[in-house]
């Protein structure tokens, strides 16, 4: 099924569902009392929880405002290797997952892998069939492995190597790369964040806003990055008083402890 860019995916059970399918424990009161309190905002939990990195690919407006770099277009580019170039927690691995949920809709059997930090550093080939490979946090790989993933990815015409990473990685794998740099996240793309989460979690977006003063206080903060951000607004729904409209502005965000 087709879903229009800003349109996140739907969680596939709610959080009380999971409870009981997975841990099979009664939720605690607590739990059950933070789940109310939500409810009487009319939301479905904490908008700025963390949710798996397919759940939030949709939560990320075009790069920037003059940019016509998308999803769409990264997805249906003729580039073999795209670099999305980018510091911890400028919304990275949630591109990454946009990108690759647009390439499945056109019908490419994809592989995606997240190189942790203790990672060795090697390259390790996807199954044969594989049209287009995805790699998070690929400066990771050291100067081999990134050899050998140029070198599956020449191996064969129509292979596509999709990848994000901190530094640039032209020279090791490959100089005809689109590399697609992630600028820090400015109050417009904070704001545009801030209404999606909302909507996602089941709330009414004009009724629970975040000024523009304190998106601005927000970006000049994080410094650009879209996960302190998220973090911040997570403290703030923690505590945030119930009531039909909510504001969230700059007096309300300093108020919180600062780290």
């Amino acid at each position: 099924m087709n879903r229009q860019f800003g349109e996140p995916r739907q969680e596939l059970f709610s959080s009380r569902a999971i409870s009981t399918i997975f841990f099979r424990v009664k939720p605690s009161e607590s739990y059950r009392n933070a789940l109310e309190r939500f409810s009487s905002m009319g939301l479905r939990g904490n908008p700025f929880r963390v949710l798996p990195v397919e759940q939030t690919a949709g939560f990320y407006a075009p790069i920037d405002a003059g940019s016509r770099v998308t999803p769409e277009t990264i997805a249906e580019s003729s580039s073999t290797f795209v670099q999305i170039v980018g510091q911890m927690g400028f919304g990275k691995s949630a591109l990454l997952a946009a990108v690759q949920s647009h390439v499945e809709e056109a019908g490419s059997l994809c592989d995606r892998r997240y190189l942790a930090i203790d990672h060795d550093g090697t390259f390790e080939e996807p199954i044969e069939e594989v049209e287009v490979f995805f790699l998070d946090e690929a400066q990771r790989l050291h100067r081999k492995g990134r050899r050998a993933a140029r070198l599956w990815r020449d191996a064969e015409s129509g292979r596509r190597l999709i990848v994000t990473t901190h530094e640039d990685l032209r020279k090791s794998m490959g100089d005809d790369a689109l590399t697609v740099e992630l600028p820090r996240a400015d109050a417009k793309l904070i704001e545009e964040v801030f209404r999606r989460r909302i909507a996602f979690s089941g709330g009414d977006p004009d009724a629970i806003t975040l000024t523009p003063q304190a998106a601005r206080w927000l970006a000049t903060r994080s410094k650009g990055a879209l996960r302190w951000v998220e973090k911040v607004l997570y403290e703030v729904f923690q505590g945030v008083e119930v009531a039909k409209k909510i504001e969230i502005d700059e007096k309300l965000l300093r108020k919180l402890p600062q780290k």
